[in-house]
């Protein structure tokens, strides 16, 4: 028995306390040493700054009965966004402000984008493209998709190859002079098909509509979930009166139950169930479910995809990875990088766009 203090291990508790302080040090001098990239926006705050900033966000804030944001409450978003300060974002005007706190719809952590993280990279220290601008064809194109969307809500995926709406969608968006969606050559021509339609991009075509991983029982451990939708509101919809519109601008709660309990749970079946799908999801819970998917052995219903070649714990004749390279890890890994994601993205959208 060995005395108490005295344990086995390659380092005394001194030289492990001080190369773990040198590892984090030299990992945070290596991402000081990286340039801080160029975070671009796409010019509308500055081009329709004396347009009442239509461009740029405003939901939540005080508008006027044409539905045009009060310029002295957006001109508190941008002084809070400028000093950074937690108590000058307490001071934006709420449009729903005079109203009781269920029926106020609040600003979504805006101050996201100022926090700092003790792992990785600093969240401002990646960016990504910005959006399109206002008036450019990207952003027509983009808006024709969406509308396309709404108006094919109800249309089952397995029907999308011969359904007259989205074959009248699919022959409208080809004609934009510019649609990211993916295309198909048909005739010799690029062109949007009822295959190809609301698909994410040009890599996205092999395959049914919808992910096998979003019909797959999830196996989480002993237990599986079904994948199927059981909260949504079937065929109804919002704010198609403008007046139900004006007030979601300024922030105001819909009245009545935004989801209830579905009398038969279902797998997705069209663009509406995907909407609320993502409406109540768990942020990373797809990512997740589909992670449980690849690690799980194929007799409890997985894939028992294989380790990358480069997990150390691949050729170990003696060993399989668990904290470190191993399943744990990896579920950890999927999760968090939704946050870190989140504090980027929330950077370069209130502060850059």
């Amino acid at each position: 028995m060995q005395s108490a203090g005295i344990g086995l291990g390659p380092q005394t508790p001194d030289e492990r306390r001080r190369q773990a302080y040198a590892l984090r040090e030299n990992t945070a001098g290596y991402y000081r040493s990286r340039r801080s990239p160029l975070h671009r926006n796409n010019g509308d705050e500055s081009k329709y700054e004396n347009l009442h900033s239509y461009a740029s966000f405003i939901k939540g804030l005080p508008h006027d009965h044409n539905g045009e944001v009060v310029p002295a409450a957006y001109a508190a978003l941008l002084a809070a966004l400028q000093s950074g300060e937690p108590r000058d974002f307490e001071s934006v005007p709420l449009g729903s402000a005079s109203l009781p706190k269920p029926r106020r719809l609040l600003l979504v952590n805006p101050q996201a984008g100022l926090a700092f993280d003790l792992e990785g990279i600093d969240p401002q220290q990646v960016t990504s493209k910005p959006a399109y601008a206002f008036n450019s064809a990207g952003e027509i194109g983009e808006i024709a998709e969406n509308y396309w969307m709404a108006l094919c809500r109800d249309i089952p995926f397995h029907g999308y190859e011969t359904d007259a709406t989205i074959q009248a969608a699919a022959a409208d968006l080809s004609t934009y002079a510019q649609f990211d969606g993916p295309k198909e050559t048909v005739g010799g021509v690029r062109k949007v098909t009822p295959r190809s339609i609301f698909r994410g991009f040009a890599g996205d075509l092999v395959g049914p509509y919808l992910s096998q991983f979003m019909i797959l029982p999830i196996p989480y451990g002993a237990p599986q979930t079904a994948p199927q939708l059981a909260y949504g509101l079937p065929d109804q919809d919002f704010m198609i009166a403008e007046s139900d519109w004006l007030s979601v601008q300024r922030g105001i709660a819909p009245t009545g139950p935004a989801v209830a309990p579905l009398a038969q749970p279902h797998l997705l079946r069209n663009g509406r169930d995907l909407g609320q799908y993502v409406h109540i999801d768990g942020l990373y819970q797809a990512y997740l479910n589909a992670c449980l998917l690849m690690i799980t052995p194929k007799n409890r219903g997985g894939f028992a995809a294989p380790l990358d070649n480069g997990n150390p714990y691949g050729t170990s004749q003696t060993q399989t990875g668990f904290g470190p390279f191993g399943e744990p890890n990896f579920k950890t890994i999927v999760t968090e990088v939704a946050t870190r994601a989140l504090k980027a993205v929330w950077f370069q959208k209130g502060f850059y766009e």
